[in-house]
């Protein structure tokens, strides 16, 4: 989901509820998911139980993309 600059990630809430992390923190799965980005060095808020929300800059480099998509993606294949 996007709007302009702001990107709402929809998340599979059955995929990361199963993860044990997850269950044991007893978080809605865009809770748990957006500390884990945080911790990861990128800035996101959670936007409901299952959406997480980039809200990047109008001048975001290519460079800066990659390196979030990177950093979403790491984050989520652990």
């Amino acid at each position: 989901r996007a709007f302009g600059m702001m990107i709402g990630f929809e998340l599979d809430e059955t995929r990361l509820n199963a993860l044990p992390a997850v269950a044991e923190s007893g978080k809605p799965a865009s809770i748990w998911l957006a500390a884990q980005l945080i911790d990861d060095g990128l800035l996101v808020v959670p936007a409901g139980p299952k959406v997480v929300r980039w809200l990047p800059p109008m001048n975001l480099t290519q460079a800066q993309a990659s390196e979030a998509l990177h950093i979403f993606h790491h984050t989520l294949n652990r």
